[in-house]
C-alpha cells in the first residue's frame, strides 16, 4: 500500500478492518487466529497532523448571503446553506430532513436530526433561523403536509434533493462569493460548513461535551482530536490580552513555516 501511493491514515484504516476481519474469523479457525495475531504485530504508520480548516467569518457569511434571492429555487438554496450552518449537519442528514423533523413551535426551538446509524439528535435553532424557516414554509409547504423539507419539482411531483444537489448549491454560492471576498477558499464543501459551525462554536467558549452532542459524535476523543489544534488562534489572542502594551509588528507564530512547524509538533 505505501508503494502505491497510499497514506498512512488509510493503511492504517485498511489495517484496523484487516485486523477486525481476522479476529471474527480466527473464532473459528485457528490457522486464521494465527494470522490475526500476526496482523498485531504490524506497527501503524505514523500520521502527519494537520490543521482543521475552517471558515473565517467573512468567507461564512459571503458564501450564506450569495444566493439571489429573486426566485424559489435561489430562495430554496439560501435556506439549506442557512440550515447547513446553522445546524452543523452532515449533508446526508440535511438531504433526509421532512417537515416532522422541524420543531418550530417548542418553547426552545430545534431540528431533530438523523446520523449515522439511524441515530438522531436534536439542534437548537437560532431565532434568526427559525425566521428563515418560517417564512420558507409557507412558501414553499404552505398545506403543511408531510414530505421532504428540502425538494425539487418534477412532473408536478416532489422529489427529495439528492446529497449531490446540495453540494452543487454550496459550491455554485462559494463561487459567487469568491468574487467579492477573496477569503473564500477554493475548495468549499459541506463537511467544510460543519466543521466551521463546530469551530466558530469552539472558538466562542462552547465546552467540547456540548460540541461532541451538537455534531453527534459518540466519542470525546474523537471531538477532542478533532479540535486539538485549532487553539493556536485561540492562545494567539490570549496572549495578545495578556501583553497588550506589545509592539511587535508581526506575531513569529502567524508566519505561514513556523505555523506549519508548530501545527506538525507531537
Amino acid at each position: 500500500m505505501k508503494s502505491s501511493g497510499y497514506s498512512p491514515k488509510s493503511i492504517n484504516l485498511k489495517l484496523t478492518a484487516i485486523r477486525s476481519f481476522l479476529k471474527y474469523c480466527g473464532e473459528e479457525d485457528f490457522e486464521l487466529k494465527a494470522l490475526y495475531t500476526e496482523a498485531c504485530l504490524i506497527k501503524k504508520l505514523k500520521e502527519e497532523k494537520h490543521p482543521i480548516q475552517y471558515l473565517q467569518p467573512k468567507a461564512t457569511a459571503a458564501i450564506l448571503a450569495a444566493s439571489d434571492t429573486k426566485t424559489s429555487k435561489h430562495r430554496r438554496n439560501r435556506m439549506m446553506l442557512i440550515l447547513l450552518y446553522d445546524t452543523g449537519a452532515r449533508v446526508q442528514e440535511l438531504a433526509e430532513l421532512d417537515i416532522s423533523s422541524l420543531h418550530l413551535d417548542a418553547s426552545n426551538p430545534f431540528i431533530t436530526l438523523v446520523g449515522k446509524g439511524q441515530k438522531s439528535r436534536n439542534v437548537p435553532l437560532m431565532n434568526k433561523t427559525v425566521t428563515h424557516l418560517q417564512n420558507y414554509l409557507k412558501e414553499f409547504h404552505p398545506k403543511n403536509k408531510e414530505c421532504p423539507l428540502f425538494y425539487s419539482l418534477l412532473d408536478g411531483k416532489t422529489h427529495r434533493l439528492s446529497t449531490d444537489s446540495i453540494s452543487l448549491v454550496l459550491k455554485t454560492a462559494a463561487d459567487t462569493a469568491r468574487e467579492t471576498c477573496s477569503e473564500v477558499p477554493d475548495n468549499v464543501h459541506c463537511h467544510l460548513i460543519r466543521k466551521t459551525k463546530a469551530m466558530d462554536l469552539y472558538r466562542n467558549g462552547v465546552p467540547l461535551p456540548f460540541i461532541m452532542q451538537f455534531l453527534g459524535h459518540e466519542s470525546m476523543s474523537t471531538t477532542s482530536g478533532f479540535y486539538a489544534f485549532a487553539t493556536l488562534e485561540m492562545m494567539g489572542d490570549a496572549m495578545k490580552k495578556a501583553s497588550p502594551d506589545s509592539t511587535v509588528a508581526e506575531k513569529l507564530w502567524k508566519k505561514s513555516d513556523v505555523h506549519h512547524a508548530l501545527y506538525t509538533l507531537d
